[in-house]
């Protein structure tokens, strides 16, 4: 068991250094005009631009080996992917010390679901994207574990998948027809449908309302950042989180 838990943590570390490759690189992966993806190119220093080696990319004891720093141009590394790896491993090792779950396969689909909730939150503070491959991801991963029943019944996670697109595609076509601009990104439409599936038609309006006033918080915070436009994706990622950490603590 110790051997096994001892893997899982190894496997969050590495997660969680593919998930902040993910967040840097997202803008341009979606730009047309870029040829860049996940596996291409290769990493480079964001200082001196060099290619990195296969044991610079380590997850966590590259960057302490290095002494974070880059071992061609002695600059120091961005600390934003130590932050991914080890947040990962904390989600991890939490989750394995609680031992809330039944099985092996639920721990592992909380722990995706949760660390793309966590990505999906920052790419909209950060760039105001959405994933829309994150989404499905967690739209997925709510179907597979509902089917037994984990946070809600499997008619009532489809039934939240359908209502939750369709409830903000229809607040933005009215909302379109008045101002004659759009005033929900489509990718907000598919993020609430995830958390639909994945906390059921139930908690929609939990999620929307509690997702409205994070949004608003963060905006009202960091005003100068978002060009008038309120982060709302991040405020339902996090409000799904939330509600995620409730269920879960008092299953």
């Amino acid at each position: 068991m110790f051997t096994l838990n001892l893997l899982l943590c190894f496997l969050g570390i590495c997660y969680g250094s593919f998930v902040g490759s993910y967040i840097v690189r997202f803008p341009r992966i979606i730009d047309p005009e870029s040829n860049i993806t996940m596996s291409s190119p290769r990493s480079r220093c964001e200082s001196c631009g060099k290619t990195l080696k296969i044991h610079m990319l380590i997850p966590l004891l590259s960057y302490l080996v290095q002494q974070g720093k880059c071992l061609y141009c002695r600059k120091s590394i961005g600390t934003f992917y130590l932050f991914n790896e080890l947040l990962h491993l904390m989600l991890m090792a939490l989750m394995l010390w609680a031992n809330l779950f039944s099985s092996l396969i639920e721990l592992l689909i909380i722990f995706l679901v949760i660390s793309s909730l966590y990505a999906q939150f920052i790419l909209d503070l950060k760039h105001l994207l959405l994933s829309v491959y994150l989404s499905i991801k967690i739209l997925v991963l709510g179907l597979i574990i509902n089917y037994s029943g984990f946070f809600t019944d499997i008619q009532s996670a489809i039934l939240g998948f359908m209502a939750g697109y369709l409830s903000l595609f229809l607040i933005n076509k009215v909302f379109y027809c008045f101002r004659k601009k759009e005033g929900i990104g489509g990718g907000d439409f598919i993020l609430l449908a995830s958390i639909g599936a994945l906390l059921g038609y139930q908690m929609l309006s939990f999620v929307v309302l509690l997702g409205s006033l994070f949004s608003l918080l963060i905006y009202l915070l960091k005003r100068s950042n978002f060009e008038n436009r309120v982060p709302f994706g991040s405020g339902l990622a996090l409000s799904a989180l939330l509600i995620i950490l409730i269920k879960i603590s008092v299953v």
